[in-house]
């Protein structure tokens, strides 16, 4: 069972500590970008001299891509991650074949099963076939010989 900390004894505490302004400033600059923030971060750049660990102009196409995710929208979210950086996905086989396996269930959850198992036969299956270490659970184990 958790502890329950009121904020007075929270406050009091927080005085104890010695967090270097470098790091909150480093904690508030990541918050920003990934609520796409972009204007508040390059404010924070610009006061605080915190560099961004990511390419400001691109906050709102990750947000995009971001959102497209949480909407079930895996072929956008495809699209803005191939326009942010064509070969990012190449990079990571392993988020690719997660992608594609994600927009196979929402294609099943739209009621497009046939879609689904075309996207299997043309996507999921040779990003198997390509790197089955990057993701293992890509299909169930198989006994041994002779086992």
């Amino acid at each position: 069972m958790r502890e329950y900390i009121s904020a007075s004894e929270w406050d009091e505490r927080l005085r104890h500590e010695d967090v270097p302004k470098d790091y909150l400033n480093k904690l508030v600059m990541n918050y920003l970008i990934t609520e796409g923030l972009q204007d508040a971060a390059a404010h924070l750049e610009r006061e605080s001299g915190c560099a961004p660990t990511v390419d400001l102009t691109t906050v709102q196409a990750r947000v995009d891509i971001r959102n497209a995710v949480v909407a079930g929208e895996i072929e956008r979210a495809i699209k803005g991650l191939l326009e942010l950086d064509a070969g990012f996905l190449d990079d990571r086989p392993g988020l690719h074949f997660v992608l594609r396996r994600q927009q196979y269930v929402e294609l099943i959850r739209g009621g497009a099963p046939l879609a689904a198992l075309e996207l299997a036969q043309k996507e999921l299956v040779p990003l198997a076939e390509r790197d089955a270490e990057a993701h293992p659970d890509a299909e169930p184990e198989r006994p041994a010989a002779g086992a």
